[in-house]
């Protein structure tokens, strides 16, 4: 679907960029676009290797859980009167616990399902990626434009995998050291952070947003936390290259 509305500053679906920049995303001409473009990192590999063991563990619970409530209650309907006649007669503790119980794996079940789309939707756009620069397009990247910043990424950030900053919307890039959740451990990184100001309600509020070096191609391997600091450096350097006057904000 096309829109001819310019989306807030911030996140968003392809379906609400503009329409040049949604057009060209979609027929994989955005390295066409009228400023650098930074085609994204397509990471075969790491997709490859995680895709198992994300379906394994989260994708398979919220699966299965309900097709086997549902084959329980063809199979044996009494099964679940008996249980409500147990719950029944249970007192108010015991019932708030058990409530409680199935009130959490409801939320685990919903969060495992989340992840799991993430994780696939993430995998399919990887071979859409790499399908569309193995004929030399591109329907993924980042583009620095004269009047602002538009990307297509291969991860979610927040739900949303496109990005829209009007260069007037931009209130500082920094290089910032910021603390990172890992699968064992935190730990303290250094990573592009872009403050914007967008409006909520009617009014302007501040908000920041973290890119990594490996979203893009660079001169670096995967893995190599010199890719973080080229992509600030080339994200700095195209914001400050313009003779205009900026907002200034504190992380």
């Amino acid at each position: 679907m096309r829109t001819d509305r310019t989306p807030p500053p911030g996140l968003c679906s392809l379906q609400t960029l503009p329409d040049p920049y949604q057009l060209a995303f979609r027929q994989g001409s955005a390295h066409y676009l009228p400023g650098q473009f930074l085609p994204v990192n397509v990471d075969w590999f790491t997709q490859i290797l995680l895709l198992p063991l994300w379906l394994l563990i989260y994708a398979l619970p919220p699966l299965t859980l309900p097709i086997a409530f549902i084959n329980q209650w063809i199979r044996a309907p009494e099964s679940y009167g008996r249980f409500f006649r147990t719950v029944q007669q249970q007192n108010a503790v015991e019932t708030a616990i058990m409530v409680g119980l199935f009130g959490l794996i409801g939320v685990l079940l919903v969060y495992s399902a989340w992840v799991a789309w993430d994780a696939g939707s993430s995998f399919v756009r990887t071979w859409q990626a790499h399908r569309w620069q193995r004929r030399g397009d591109h329907g993924f990247g980042l583009v620095l434009l004269e009047q602002g910043l538009v990307a297509r990424l291969i991860d979610n950030l927040d739900g949303y995998n496109c990005l829209w900053l009007p260069r007037d919307a931009i209130a500082d890039i920094l290089w910032q050291r910021i603390r990172e959740e890992g699968a064992k451990r935190s730990r303290w990184v250094y990573r592009t952070r872009l403050c914007y100001v967008t409006t909520d309600q009617g009014k302007p509020q501040t908000r920041w947003l973290t890119l990594k070096g490996y979203f893009v191609q660079t001169d670096y391997p995967v893995g190599d936390v010199r890719s973080d600091r080229a992509l600030f450096e080339q994200l700095h350097g195209w914001w400050r290259s313009p003779a205009s006057t900026h907002l200034t904000a504190e992380p």
